[in-house]
């Protein structure tokens, strides 16, 4: 399943959420920002989740935050310039890198890991490069028209 490990930290935010266990709440939401930053769409719904547990603990400075950090969330995450180890709640700086914890990082490694594949897939079925036999061939030479001729006999000119 694709971003599994951000799923099931996404789900256990929830879960607190709903069982108002704020602390663990806030907890889960902050590991599943540093696993799903730097996609797009896991980045923005963290952001929502945030949004979410700000309005139920009512705290207006969290509130504020997200808003602006829904704002260029994902793309932020799609110019791949979202700082690492960021656990996305306002009270830490929208730059500021942090040490991504160790069960993170080999959460990261294979989410990168299968995302890798589907790149490299992708780009062996659907590259515009040229294949590597057809990158060592030299191009044609061009064709230069002789001064000699009546030009009759130059490829693609129409003679009456």
């Amino acid at each position: 399943m694709k971003y599994q490990h951000f799923e099931r930290e996404l789900a256990k935010a929830y879960t607190a959420l709903h069982n108002h266990e704020l602390e663990e709440a806030y907890h889960h939401y902050g590991r599943s920002h540093v696993l799903g930053q730097p996609y797009a769409g896991p980045h923005f719904r963290t952001h929502l989740g945030f949004l979410k547990f700000s309005i139920i603990k009512k705290d207006i400075r969290e509130f504020v935050g997200q808003l602006i950090r829904l704002s260029g969330c994902a793309f932020v995450s799609w110019l791949g310039i979202a700082p690492k180890g960021n656990t996305g709640g306002v009270y830490v700086g929208l730059n500021t890198r942090m040490t991504i914890p160790e069960d993170l990082a080999q959460m990261l490694k294979e989410d990168s890991l299968g995302i890798s594949e589907v790149r490299s897939k992708f780009d062996r079925n659907y590259s515009t490069k040229p294949t590597p036999s057809e990158d060592n061939q030299a191009p044609p030479p061009p064709v230069i028209p002789d001064p000699n001729t009546s030009g009759s006999d130059l490829p693609g000119e129409i003679t009456e």
